[in-house]
């Protein structure tokens, strides 16, 4: 009996292939370094062709190294019953970049480092290179919070977090608070964070409304996310003035000179009492369940 011969394909036969890793906490059982190192080398794996890298964590050091592309990074959140997915895609990230670039209207084409850099790359490279240095480890345990305190500076964050600590102001869980380097980022934050699904509120000084302060105040209420940003809040002139102390007027030692104010018993307790209202009234815990609730996403 002939030996039947099976024709010869004129084509070649596609075969896909894939190597999907899922990886659930990675981080487990490995300190910061070493959390780093593997991170960077799961992104190595992702430029190999037909390799794609899943990962689920609760590590802001993962988060961090993979800042440089925003569109990778998914947040989660529970709300109720549900669980509501955020990520940035093409769209959002172009519509971010717009958003972003409504400061260089505020200060003019001619003014510092701002005009500079927009000339060595796109306006989205430079966004993209903005949050890649800014997102460090300890910027980044923000993705993990209930509640994001969006602030100004050092300052702030040192002295909020010590009244916190010692319970003179009352916080619910979960509250991260964040310095923005400047009130000339902290717009760019809100952005960020609104499409990310991730609660935040604002302090900022209102600079008495001087000069261009007056419209980058603007610019911060008209970055208000409709459900993520929750509160908004304006200290009368400026933290100082608020507090009543006076300051040498260095930059660099403002927190710590700040601090000692606060530890020496020099800081009138009527206005630190009004301080404190003005942070608890950020961080009212009742508004974060209902953002997430009211999220339609």
């Amino acid at each position: 009996m002939p030996r039947t011969v099976k024709p010869k394909s004129k084509t070649k036969d596609f075969v896909p292939s894939l190597t999907l890793v899922l990886f659930e906490e990675p981080e487990v059982y490995l300190h910061p370094p070493q959390q780093q190192e593997l991170a960077r080398s799961l992104r190595d794996l992702t430029g190999t062709t037909n390799w794609q890298v899943i990962c689920a964590t609760h590590s802001a050091h993962f988060v961090s190294r993979n800042t440089n592309d925003i569109s990778s990074l998914i947040s989660l959140r529970r709300a109720k019953r549900e669980i509501k997915v955020f990520q940035i895609g093409d769209r959002d990230w172009s519509s971010l970049v717009s958003n972003n670039n409504e400061i260089h209207k505020i200060l003019g084409r001619s003014r510092t480092h701002e005009s500079r850099t927009r000339s060595e790359g796109t306006d989205s490279e430079i966004e993209s290179f903005r949050y890649f240095i800014w997102l460090n480890p300890d910027r980044t345990s923000a993705f993990f919070a209930d509640h994001v305190l969006l602030v100004e500076g050092p300052t702030e964050v040192a002295l909020i977090n010590r009244l916190i600590d010692e319970r003179k102001i009352r916080a619910p869980r979960g509250v991260y608070v964040m310095d923005c380097m400047g009130k000339y980022n902290i717009h760019r934050f809100m952005n960020l964070f609104g499409r990310l699904g991730i609660p935040h509120s604002v302090l900022y000084d209102d600079d008495a409304n001087r000069n261009e302060h007056r419209k980058l105040n603007e610019l911060i209420r008209r970055s208000r996310h409709p459900h993520m940003t929750l509160e908004v809040e304006a200290i009368p002139g400026d933290l100082e003035k608020m507090l009543g102390v006076r300051l040498s007027g260095r930059r660099d030692l403002k927190p710590q000179e700040v601090l000692h104010c606060y530890e020496r018993g020099n800081i009138d307790q009527e206005k630190l009492g009004a301080f404190c209202k003005t942070v608890e009234r950020c961080l009212r815990s009742d508004i974060v369940s209902s953002a997430l609730k009211e999220d339609g996403r």
